[in-house]
């Protein structure tokens, strides 16, 4: 009776495992090349104009293992910037997706240029003892734009101002912040009073 009774609860446990269902296979993790190459192509789709960067790395722990030079988003750059090939990619997307509109919505014409004082830069952050993400890569300065008819806003001058200019610089930086992880404007505080800075850094804020 015992050997029954054992039998017949071996077979209930192997009925239970066979009908247990196998765990899903994990899913396959992209190597960085493969997440690089990946980045290089949504640049291609943008229209932008880079080459790719060897990694690079400092004594105090800045620099990129996914370095871009970009010159064009697809707009023209005022001079080449060194940046991480996500915040290479998070630029061009903001120059059509938010920059573009924005031009054509205000002044009925296009951005013809983008200016910038750099992307790439081993700094901390002034007064504090962190690193800036732009010794990642990962943040570039805006200063301004040129319209097609040659208009230059700048937001030193413009953000503050009334009217259309101001209008679009503060249409352009809300629309940054859809595209970017920080914003961070002349309404932040006087430190970004003619610039926006820009990062994909591992923050959210939205400083506008």
């Amino acid at each position: 009776m015992a050997r029954a009774v054992f039998a017949l609860c071996m077979l209930v446990a192997l009925a239970a495992c066979a009908s247990r269902p196998s765990a899903p296979p994990a899913a396959a993790v992209p190597s960085p090349q493969a997440t690089y190459l990946a980045c290089q192509q949504g640049l291609n789709s943008t229209g932008a104009m880079f080459e790719a960067m060897l990694p690079m790395k400092t004594r105090e722990g800045c620099g990129f293992s996914e370095g871009i030079k970009i010159t064009a988003t697809p707009s023209p750059l005022n001079q080449p910037a060194v940046l991480a090939c996500p915040t290479a990619l998070a630029l061009s997307r903001f120059d059509l997706d938010v920059v573009q509109p924005a031009a054509m919505q205000h002044f009925g014409k296009r951005v013809a240029k983008i200016h910038h004082v750099g992307g790439y830069n081993c700094r901390g952050i002034a007064g504090t003892r962190k690193w800036s993400q732009h010794s990642y890569g990962n943040a570039i300065d805006v200063i301004g734009f040129d319209l097609a008819d040659g208009t230059r806003i700048l937001v030193s001058r413009d953000w503050r101002a009334r009217g259309a200019r101001a209008n679009f610089l503060h249409d352009v930086a809300r629309g940054a912040c859809q595209v970017f992880r920080v914003v961070l404007t002349p309404a932040y505080d006087k430190a970004h009073h003619d610039h926006f800075h820009l990062d994909t850094g591992p923050d959210r804020l939205c400083g506008i």
